[in-house]
């Protein structure tokens, strides 16, 4: 039970907090913007939120297959899947924040825009998108630095991400007079950061396999 619960608090308290990247946006966008921006991160948030859980679904599917091979004895193989995983998930964060580059207005039309919140809502969602196969790899390392026992690091890198990006909302968006995209720009710099965290003890665990 209580090698469970080390388990379990920390996995708890990592997912909590790379989920508030749009909580953290909205307050300061809420502040120094008003409705328009809160009403446009609503609008661009549920793209956000496809590539967090595509690089989620990723990460979580690996970790599956590969202690169901350490499971087997199949050590190789395993090791293996590790970066295969990481390479599909940038191979896919690649073409599919592409694609969501270019089909970036028609979306945000589809899901409700009005006149004053499109553009707004473009601009965010633009920015957001370019950094999104760090976005996808920061959530697809996570579960599986989890379920390699590295739970500390994976929450480390979460709690990076969210005090940079509380910093650098701050900095751009009431400092800098940013508005959307100072905000846009504060989460993809902590996803970066995250990500980067992410890849290096990922790397380290490979190299030491």
């Amino acid at each position: 039970m209580k090698k469970f619960s080390s388990y379990l608090i920390p996995s708890v308290i990592a997912s909590v907090l790379m989920s508030m990247y749009a909580i953290i946006d909205g307050i300061f966008i809420g502040q120094a913007v008003g409705d328009v921006g809160l009403a446009a991160i609503n609008i661009a948030w549920p793209i956000t939120a496809l590539l967090q859980s595509i690089g989620q679904a990723l990460g979580l599917a690996g970790g599956i297959c590969i202690q169901t091979h350490l499971g087997k004895g199949e050590i190789e193989k395993a090791n293996k899947l590790k970066l295969t995983t990481v390479l599909m998930v940038i191979l896919i964060g690649i073409v599919f924040g592409s694609l969501l580059y270019l089909l970036k207005e028609p979306l945000i039309s589809i899901l409700g825009s009005t006149e004053d919140s499109f553009k707004p809502a473009v601009d965010y969602i633009r920015i957001i998108l370019i950094g999104s196969v760090f976005q996808m790899l920061g959530m697809a390392l996570i579960p599986l630095l989890k379920n390699s026992g590295k739970v500390k690091i994976a929450v480390g890198a979460s709690v990076s991400a969210i005090a940079v990006n509380l910093l650098l909302d701050y900095l751009l968006i009431n400092v800098a007079q940013m508005g959307l995209i100072g905000a846009a720009l504060g989460s993809v710099v902590a996803q970066i950061i995250s990500g980067l965290i992410c890849i290096l003890a990922y790397y380290n665990l490979l190299i030491s396999q």
